[in-house]
């Protein structure tokens, strides 16, 4: 009996182990460098947070933002990406169009369950939605390790180091009229380097202060 128990207690040790190497395992942040992510409402909310340095970028995508959709889809209007999305059952192309036309890295993704609100741009509502994910509610590609990481490092951002930027209101889209009447809004990249990208370097890169030479070698 003593044996068999033994045996039982050994089993029960490795399976725990197991299902922590396996929530490790998937784990897309390591909790240092800045992460980059997105929530999905009726626009989107593309986050980015630097844990060195404790400060919180939001940028706000409008509803009628026309963006290139990855692997030959064409351009679609943002909210129609997620209906493709579903149909081609392809979960991250959401993500993949918004890191293709903002040209900065997307490593994760959320959607809430039910509707998606329209979301105003706040530490308070990323909090709220993680833990929302943390109990099951809604979709992600994080795991619970990076949940739980995540919502304990924003929580400490002091409001000063929170920068919220609504592309309806900067200068940076430019409007055009489909042929069917229907009004887009285009990204202009120039306009939304100058303005937001200053906001998005990654501490440790500057730290290591390292630069790169890209040579043409082809006839």
């Amino acid at each position: 009996v003593r044996w068999w128990l033994v045996l039982v207690g050994v089993l029960l040790v490795l399976g725990l182990g197991f299902k922590i190497y396996e929530i490790f395992k998937k784990s897309l942040w390591d909790g240092r460098n800045r992460i980059n992510f997105l929530l999905k409402q009726e626009g989107a909310l593309f986050v980015s947070f630097e844990p060195r340095e404790e400060n919180l970028v939001l940028i706000l995508v409008p509803k009628g933002t026309q963006l290139e959709v990855p692997h030959g889809y064409g351009q679609y209007r943002l909210e129609a990406i997620s209906e493709l999305e579903n149909l081609e059952k392809r979960q991250g192309l959401f993500a993949e169009a918004i890191q293709e036309n903002l040209a900065i890295p997307v490593e994760g993704w959320m959607e809430g369950a039910g509707s998606k609100g329209k979301g105003g741009g706040s530490k308070e509502e990323i909090l709220t939605e993680l833990i929302k994910q943390m109990k099951g509610q809604g979709k992600t590609n994080f795991s619970g390790w990076d949940l739980l990481r995540l919502w304990w490092q924003i929580k400490k951002v002091k409001g000063a180091e929170v920068k919220v930027f609504d592309l309806a209101k900067l200068n940076v889209l430019t409007p055009r009229e489909l042929p069917d009447g229907t009004e887009v809004f285009e990204i202009e990249q120039n306009s939304f380097d100058l303005q937001i990208k200053k906001f998005l370097s990654d501490s440790l890169l500057r730290k290591e202060n390292l630069s790169i030479e890209v040579l043409n070698g082809t006839s």
